[in-house]
């Protein structure tokens, strides 16, 4: 066993739409480490080994931002003895707020941060913590020898190819925020010129607005979509139903603006689903097997779905993606190397 760890987190909620995978992730940090405490900033329904003890910060019950602070600090102080290494999944906020008091009390603390955004508390958490894990170039724009890139962490044995009904119709889906970063728009036009020009369609958009902007927007598309009926909006749903509604789909369309390595295109690769990107951050993934869309236009992503309707290689190439997955962005595989981090060792660079 390789000590004791807290990991600081956004949420321990199976149920969670956005965040039930990380259940998993503190599963798998059990097995590595002899006692694991998890101080989260929301807490719901979950399964974990008796080695893992979860704490809430109140978010769940609104506990405002002063009393969650609160309680933070009184439970980094007083959990002080039960870990010697600190894990923050996301936020650089746990970063600034904990930090002071994990060098002060000599504990190695790891940041894993998958985003596009370079803000001015990411530097400084940077400059705080013993090192940076993340997957890619792109998903962390700082250079720095703190920085690990070690790929995404997919749950291989969860995300598993679905058995899939021979419809004559092609099953679009996506799977993010509704946000005008997401580009929700251009899909739903895409789909309806592709309905146009002949091709039976039925496009799934699944995953919910976060801010008061986000439900403007959300509400637009919806308002745009309601005169066709293939198109359904799905909703914010838990974990393991976006997993059974991506399976049953053929493709997965991601036409994101925000440049990080999206999870959720990785997870379709994993069940067996045909991504298509406009996501720079998938070029070089995506490029070589012609699932990269350079034209992220309307009439460039009708162009990428006709082409990818004539290919006659599709299970050879769902079989090659999943196999990219399992060896590159393996979640079974990944939790080793972030242990080899937080031991102060130089884990494997992508």
């Amino acid at each position: 066993m390789n000590g004791r760890l807290l990991i600081v987190c956004q949420a321990v909620d199976e149920q969670h739409s956005n965040l039930g995978f990380f259940v998993r992730w503190i599963e798998l940090f059990a097995r590595e480490y002899e006692y694991v405490t998890v101080i989260a900033n929301e807490v719901g329904t979950y399964t974990l080994p008796e080695n893992v003890a979860v704490f809430s910060l109140g978010k769940e019950v609104g506990s405002s931002r002063l009393v969650r602070y609160a309680r933070f600090i009184s439970y980094i102080l007083g959990f002080s003895s039960l870990y010697d290494r600190v894990f923050c999944h996301m936020n650089p906020e746990f970063v600034l707020a904990g930090a002071w008091w994990w060098r002060l009390s000599g504990k190695r603390i790891a940041l894993w941060y998958v985003h596009g955004t370079v803000s001015a508390r990411l530097r400084a958490a940077l400059a705080l913590v013993n090192a940076v894990c993340t997957t890619n170039v792109e998903s962390f724009r700082i250079e720095s020898p703190k920085v690990h890139r070690l790929g995404h962490g997919i749950d291989t044995d969860f995300f598993v190819p679905q058995e899939r009904d021979d419809e004559p119709v092609l099953r679009m889906v996506s799977v993010s925020r509704i946000a005008p970063s997401k580009r929700i728009e251009r899909i739903i036009a895409a789909a309806v010129a592709l309905k146009q020009s002949g091709v039976p369609v039925s496009l799934s958009i699944i995953g919910g607005a976060l801010t008061l902007a986000e439900s403007a927007y959300e509400a637009e598309v919806r308002s745009t979509a309601s005169q066709y009926p293939f198109v359904r909006f799905i909703g914010a749903v838990p974990h393991d139903r976006v997993r059974d509604s991506v399976g049953a789909s053929d493709v997965f369309i991601n036409v994101s603006t925000t440049g990080s390595m999206d999870k959720a295109v990785l997870e379709a690769m994993a069940l067996g689903v045909v991504p298509l990107s406009t996501n720079p951050a998938f070029k070089a993934l995506l490029e070589p097997h012609g699932l990269f869309v350079s034209d992220g236009t309307v009439a460039g992503l009708v162009a990428a779905l006709q082409r990818l309707l004539a290919r006659t290689d599709r299970e050879t190439l769902v079989r090659t993606l999943r196999e990219h997955i399992v060896l590159q962005h393996n979640l079974a595989t990944l939790i080793p190397k972030i242990v080899t981090v937080l031991d102060g060792k130089r884990a494997l660079h992508r």
